[in-house]
């Protein structure tokens, strides 16, 4: 991957929404709010997927971009504060995935359930803090 094909990734991840869209007050006519509870059921999927390709990027430039090797080479250290930045991040997403299977396991149905515990524990597996 090339430095501007990261510039345009890290573009575009700035322009997902940070925040729950509230379809409720979005949207009135029936159709619509179908469409935009399926749009925040996507974007409620894809956001840790992408959060989480985004801190791999991060484990590479720390450990393995230009400027880590040259402090390697220089100091024989790593950036501590980047590897601080990537393991709050580890954190968050954990906390973040649990607080969605919590919410699910308490208010969801059997097979939502099933659902949400697959795609949690999966993507728990990949970033184990």
């Amino acid at each position: 991957m090339n430095p501007s094909d990261v510039d345009d990734f890290d573009a575009f991840q700035r322009l997902i929404p940070t925040c729950n869209v509230d379809t409720q007050q979005l949207y009135h006519d029936r159709s619509q709010l179908s469409l935009a509870r399926s749009f925040d059921e996507l974007f409620q999927t894809t956001r840790i997927p992408l959060s989480v390709g985004g801190v791999c990027r991060k484990v590479h430039e720390v450990l393995m971009g230009p400027k880590a090797v040259k402090c390697i080479e220089a100091h024989g250290l790593i950036e501590a504060s980047g590897m601080w930045e990537i393991w709050r991040e580890l954190d968050r997403l954990w906390r973040e995935l649990t607080a969605i299977k919590e919410t699910v396991i308490r208010d969801g149905g059997v097979s939502q359930r099933f659902f949400v515990e697959q795609y949690t524990c999966g993507w728990q597996v990949s970033c184990i803090p």
